[in-house]
């Protein structure tokens, strides 16, 4: 089962030039989630679909769309979260970091403090957006840095506090770690912000 897995991961990769592909499964060996990570540009709609078929025709596993996470690094999308503002400070007790944010005209400030830079950059997202979005939807659960196909990228976790979904999103590293860990945050919410905030 186990190398199944992970020559449908090679697949997704070979096959669409993803930087990154995961699937998990859970305890029956089931596919729990598809986590891709694509440079962008292409219909978010037709990728998540042809992901699908892929794994349908060469894997023998027939997954729901919603089950499909699909991160387009470098995306700016109308109607989504924008970050306008990030801000730094650091001092013998550790980092501060401040966020501001956009939504449809809504402004939005947060604030997070810590040791690690990407996590105090990571929580003062998370602070920021849900202030922007008018409630505590979304809960910070990991922050990580990975390379991808040589490149440095920063990974967040969130938490949907109205289903438990775990929601996963990648920005490229950059000089400036607390924003490309805001910029992680944003972009595991915008990927599914019309299953909790828009109607």
């Amino acid at each position: 089962m186990e190398e199944d897995h992970r020559r449908c991961e090679r697949g997704l990769r070979e096959t669409f030039g993803f930087l990154a592909a995961r699937v998990a499964l859970d305890e029956r060996g089931e596919v729990a989630g598809v986590y891709v990570v694509d440079r962008g540009g292409d219909d978010p709609a037709a990728v998540i679909t042809a992901v699908r078929d892929f794994l349908r025709e060469h894997c023998d596993r027939e997954v729901a769309p919603s089950t499909v996470s699909l991160t387009q690094l470098g995306e700016e999308e109308r109607g989504r979260l924008r970050l306008d503002l990030v801000a730094v400070r650091r001092d013998r007790g550790g980092s501060s970091v401040k966020v501001a944010m956009s939504f449809h005209g809504l402004v939005a400030r947060g604030s997070g403090t810590g040791e690690d830079l990407a996590e105090a950059g990571a929580a003062a997202a998370v602070e920021g957006l849900n202030r922007c979005l008018g409630s505590d939807l979304f809960a910070l659960r990991d922050v990580g840095l990975a390379t991808v196909g040589g490149h440095g990228v920063v990974l967040a976790a969130l938490a949907a506090v109205q289903d438990g979904a775990l929601l996963i999103g990648a920005s490229w590293r950059q000089e400036d770690l607390a924003e490309a860990a805001a910029r992680a945050v944003l972009a595991a919410v915008n990927r599914r912000l019309a299953t909790y905030v828009l109607p």
